[in-house]
This record gives C-alpha cells, structure tokens and sequence, in this order.
C-alpha cells in the first residue's frame, strides 16, 4: 500500500504540472474504448453527468474527475463524428457490385498524381448516382478513383465538378488472418467506394465545371504546384523527385526500386515531411525574418503565419500538422514571452488532431510521428549525456537518430513484421544530408520562384547532397542482412519493451531517487519474463489460405513445428499481403519445412526454411518432423502433406483438405470464394471454421 500511495504522489505531483498529457491519454482511452465498444455511449454521458456533478458537490479531487470526464467524454464524441446520414454512400453499398455506372461530384482534395506508374488517385466527394436509364439519386460521402491517365498538376484541381462513368465496387474485406484490411483504413479516411477509371474499357472522367471550395485551402494547392514546379526546373531527375518528397511531402515519382531501398535501410522516413522538415524549414524562415533585421517578436508572429501556411501547402499530414500545432503555440510563447514545456504542447497537439478527426488516432503516420517525438523529449537528452566524449554536433546527431529509432521499432515491427537491421548507421549517416537538403530546397524554391538561374544554383549544389543520399541508401541496402523478419508482437512485448529502454536510460534516476518506481519495474518485467518462459501453445493449427490462382496451406504446432505448402501461380503482392502476414500472425519466424512448386522457386528465401522439398521431387523424398505432444508432419512419397496431432490426423492432395477420422474435405475452390479455412487439433476435441 505504501509503495501505491508514493506512486500515486507522484502522479499526482507530476499531473499538476503537465494537465494536458493526462487528459489526452484519458481521451485517447476513450476513444479506443468506444472503437471496441466496451461502453455504450448513452451509459457513458450518464457517467459524464456524474463525474460534473461530483466536481460540483465535492469540490475536491479533481484529477479523477478531469480524466473520468475525458474518458467518459470521448465515447459519444466518437460515436457522434463516426455517424454517417441515411443518404450517405455506404448505405447504398449493395448497388455497387462492380456495375457501370455515372457518379457527379466535386474532387475533395489535391490529386495524387503517380508518374512511376502513370496514373492519379482522385478523392471526390459524391453528390448523385445512376445507372443508365434509371433516375438519378442524391447522396452524399467520399469515393477513391484511381485513373489510369497521365495527367499533370492543374489538370484536375480541388473544387473541380466531375462527372465519372466507370465501374464502382466496395472495398473488399481481408480473406485471410494477419492480412491487411484495406476496407477499414479507407473506412477510417471515410472513403466507403472505390472506382478505375480506363478509358480502353470505355470508361469516361469529364469535368463540368468549378464547385464551392475553401480558397485558403486552394491558394495553398496552387502554391504548391508552383513549387513542385520549381524544383523539377531547378533540378532534373530523381533529385528533383527526392527534393519534393523531403520539402513537400510528394514522393510518388520516385522509382519503385529506390523506394525499397529506403525501406530497406529504414530511412523511408524522409521521404514524407515530417515535424523535423517543418522545424528546419521554420527555423530557416525565423533566420531569415532575423537576419533582415526584423524584431524577434515580430519574426515569430510571421513565422507562424508562414508555418499555417507550410502546413496546408504540404497536405495536413499527421507529422506537419502536430508540428505545426507546437511550432505555433512555442511561437506565441515567445510572443507572450513565457516558457513552453514540449510534454504538454505535444499532449495539446495530439488532442486537438483527436478532437477534429478521432480517426486519426488509428493512422499508422499519427502514432510514429507521435511516438517518435515522445522518443525524443524521453530519451535524446540523456543519450547525449551518455554521448559527452564526442563533438556535440555527432552527439546530438546519434542521440536524435537512436532516441527515435529505439521508440518506433516496435511499432514498425507491429505494421510491417519487419526491422532493418542497419537503420541505425543509415540514419546517422543520412542525416545530415537530409537537413542540408530540406533547408537548400527551400531557398531553392523560394529563389527559383523569383528568379529560375538562382534557384538553379542552389538545385546544383542540392543535387550533389541528393546523390550522396542516393549512395548512402545504395550501399546499405546491398547487403543481405539489411532487412529481418519478425512476427507480430503482443501488448506484453510492448510493454516490456518501453519499460526497459526508459529503465536503462534512466538508471541513475531510477536507483538514487525513485527506488519504489524502480521495484515496480522489476517486478512487473519479472513477471512478464515468466509468462513468456513458462506459457507455450498447444495444439496443431491448419490454415488453408484464400489466393487467386494457388493453394497454399500453413501448419503449425506450437513453436516446435511449422511447415508451408504451396502450388499454383503466385506472385509478389499476394506473398508480401498474404502469405508473409499469415505466418508472422502465427508468431512463426521461420519455416521447419517448404513444400513448393516451380511458380514459387523466387520467394522461397523469404521463408527462412530449415528443409525445402519441390512438388515435383515428392517421390524420391520422403521427410518426417516431429514436436511436442504427439504432434507431427510428414511429407513425401505419395503424400504432398499430412500430419497428425495425438488422434487426429490430416492430408492434403491438390484439390482438398481431408482431416479427422471422419473424412472431412474441404476443397480449395470454397477457400477462394469463402476465405481462409481454419481447423485447430488440441488432443480431445477439433474446432474448425471459415475465418471472417
């Protein structure tokens, strides 16, 4: 009880001087409470009047009240901006089965033009529908088209009315565990319909004239491609394309291959905005304001101004809109002439962004930017303590990239199942090529905008920090080790993880000042040690995966067995959405055994096999792999695979599955319509089911 009561004087203490970081974490619980529905919102405004009125009558504990009403707050807040009319589009989604049909509305925002592919992505907001030769219904919501055009910036402008004739389909469902799920991610943009535009097909995009549109929003679009511009003026190929994406944030028309690349080293960062872009561009602004000789208060009034201004020009990504949010109240600090803790300013920031869009908090760019910033206020400061023997600019340059890194592997590791190994050296030296080059491609654009030969010098000398980037990301990317695959991590990884990396940062504090706070981590860390030592799966576990034009089954058995078959026609969409995710769902690294035919011969080292045997070498091998209870898989002769848990067995040939003692067949046809099929063996009883 003592070790409670000091922990929470210091929460206590700690919430009186930082409000906002506590009423956001409460708010953004909420908001995660109401997405699952853990509490109805009528119970949850109930709960909100009690928490007023024990304000009023009590008068006295005010931090659980503030966070209750936060909390309780958030629920029928959600639920209130994530309703939708009844003439909204995703009433009418049984209509659009990939049926022709002509839809009028106005573009919603600046298209997405991919000149690697030679096509735009257009989000325009629907007004009316109608298949030909029937009457027309107004309705109302977002819909994606993707148009299969060349088409340059001005073509097609935001506010501009169109009128769309093509085919239209809902987003479709995942079919397999562990893939994807596209229709949610566009749910949470409010995009509940998807079209293609192809002309070929006799499809048709035509623009009927201007709508009504926000001008700030447009003046702002069209300095934009002006800039855009500039820069493919001033600078000429990839370097140019790299210099738009670092500046503006637009990084479409870098080749596929280069972008892999910066995945690879785990620099892909760079290439969008990021709050670290808008700093230096703000802080090249402020010089400048400075250096003409401008008062300070007066320069920080006008960068604020051109920071509102920045971020609407780049498109209100997560990343520049929390910067803008700060840069803009430590501005008005310097106004008021009064300090700014970054903790509560970054709060403010993430509640304000919750409070417009509580959709954003499910953005994967809201939560690194987020947690990445959090990484730096936590942790940069005292590496470069750690760091004091080296120059300070090396210091600062390595506690920045380490601090950052170190908070959003996991999460990186949680999207993608994957960590590059070598983004720490990538980073560090990248870095400061990134910083010159964000900062020369403002005065590139800004000087290019006046007068195209200066902005053209500037570009030269930025194109030569483009190809030092271009070679850094080259040379790391060469080796074969630079990416590694993991499976999903769980919320007891999460934890464990952050805990201990703020402990070992934090040592010294933790063991002379804070020793109650410092039991706490250890025995939470011991008991979380345990779990993990001591839980192991049971059971053997069949997945038949939903695919175009192959059959695929995975088998595991706890963490002992693990094998893969494979055949048919594949590619590598279908490998890095389906199969890969599935496989790291099931917490499996890497494969005891590969059964493949010839179409998957290039994908086969993406699977880390202990054993690989081909299709057609069945005959001649045969291969036997045993776990734990009783569990095992065995291949070869006639058997494709098979494998048996205690009683209960199975095999596949390849057309169907057939299991238990009862013959049971499913066939892979009805996997590809259905989706994935799931059948569990613990030893007593069989549980199997079409997964959803």
């Amino acid at each position: 009880m003592v070790m409670i009561s000091k922990l929470l004087t210091f929460i206590d203490a700690d919430f009186n001087k930082r409000p906002l970081l506590y009423v956001t974490l409460a708010f953004i619980i909420g908001i995660m409470a109401a997405d699952n529905g853990v509490i109805h919102p009528y119970a949850a405004i109930s709960f909100l009047a009690a928490c007023v009125i024990g304000i009023i009558l009590l008068k006295r504990g005010m931090l659980i009240f503030l966070l209750l009403i936060s909390f309780f707050l958030a629920v029928p807040y959600y639920t209130y901006r994530t309703g939708y009319s009844p003439e909204h589009i995703k009433n009418f989604a049984g209509t659009f089965d990939y049926r022709r049909m002509e839809i009028t509305g106005k573009i919603a925002a600046d298209p997405d033009i991919i000149r690697s592919r030679g096509t735009a992505n257009i989000i325009f907001e629907a007004e009316s529908f109608k298949v030909r030769g029937t009457p027309k219904i107004n309705t109302c919501g977002l819909v994606k088209l993707t148009l299969k055009e060349k088409i340059d910036y001005g073509d097609l402008n935001y506010g501009d009315k169109i009128t769309v004739y093509a085919r239209f389909h809902t987003p479709s469902s995942p079919k397999n565990p562990g893939e994807f799920n596209y229709r949610k991610y566009l749910e949470r943009k409010r995009i509940f319909l998807l079209g293609v535009v192809d002309q070929s097909e006799g499809d048709s995009l035509e623009k009927t004239g201007a709508g009504e549109k926000n001008l700030f929003v447009s003046w702002t679009i069209n300095i934009k491609h002006r800039l855009l511009k500039v820069i493919e003026r001033t600078t000429q190929g990839e370097a140019a394309y790299l210099i738009q994406g670092v500046l503006l944030g637009e990084e479409d028309a870098l080749s596929l291959e280069r972008k892999q690349q910066f995945r690879d080293t785990g620099t892909f960062h760079i290439l969008a905005v990021s709050g670290f872009n808008v700093a230096l561009v703000v802080a090249a602004f402020f010089f400048v304001m400075r250096l003409l000789k401008y008062k300070k208060k007066f320069s920080a009034a006008v960068s604020i101004v051109f920071v509102i201004i920045f971020c609407f020009t780049t498109g209100c990504s997560p990343s520049v809109v929390r910067a803008t949010i700060i840069c803009v109240f430590a501005l008005t600090a310097v106004l008021l002439e009064r300090d700014a803790d970054i903790v509560n300013l970054l709060a403010l920031s993430a509640f304000l962004m919750l409070v417009f869009d509580p959709y954003a908090l499910f953005d994967i760019g809201f939560q690194l930017s987020y947690i990445a910033t959090l990484g730096l206020i936590l942790l940069a400061p005292k590496i470069q303590e750690y760091l004091g023997f080296l120059p300070v600019w090396l210091g600062g340059a390595i506690a920045v990239t380490v601090s950052a890194q170190l908070f959003v592997a996991p999460i990186t590791v949680l999207y993608f199942n994957s960590f590059s190994t070598l983004t720490l050296p990538a980073n560090i030296c990248i870095a400061p090529f990134v910083w010159f080059s964000t900062v020369a491609g403002f005065f590139q654009a800004a000087l290019g905008t006046l007068f195209i030969p200066l902005g053209s010098a500037v570009g030269y000398i930025n194109a030569l920090c483009v190809a030092i980037m271009f070679k850094v990301v080259e040379f790391f990317s060469s080796f074969s080790f630079s990416v590694l695959r993991f499976s999903s991590p769980g919320i007891l990884f999460f934890s464990v993880y952050y805990i201990s990396v703020l402990a070992l940062v934090y040592f010294r504090e933790l063991y002379k000042e804070k020793p109650v706070f410092n039991a706490v981590i250890f025995t939470f860390l011991s008991a979380v040690i345990w779990l993990a030592v001591f839980s192991e799966k049971t059971g053997m576990e069949l997945t038949m995966v939903s695919l175009r034009n192959a059959n695929a089954v995975l088998v595991t058995s706890g963490k002992a067995i693990s094998a893969l078959y494979v055949d048919g026609k594949i590619d590598a969409y279908e490998v890095e959405r389906k199969l890969l995710p599935l496989m790291h769902k099931k917490g499996v690294n890497s494969l005891s055994v590969l059964v493949y035919s010839a179409e998957f011969e290039d994908y086969v080292s993406e699977f880390r096999p202990r054993e690989t045997i081909k299709l057609a070498e069945l005959k001649n091998r045969n291969l036997r792999v045993s776990g734990m209870n009783d569990s095992m898989i065995y291949i070869g002769g006639e058997i494709i695979l098979g494998g048996s848990y205690g009683k209960k067995n199975f095999f596949i040939d390849k057309e169907k599955l057939v299991y238990g003692l009862e013959r049971q067949t499913v066939f892979f046809k009805e996997v590809r319509k259905k989706g994935a099929f799931i059948a569990k063996f613990d030893g007593k009883t069989r549980k199997t089911a079409y997964w959803k």
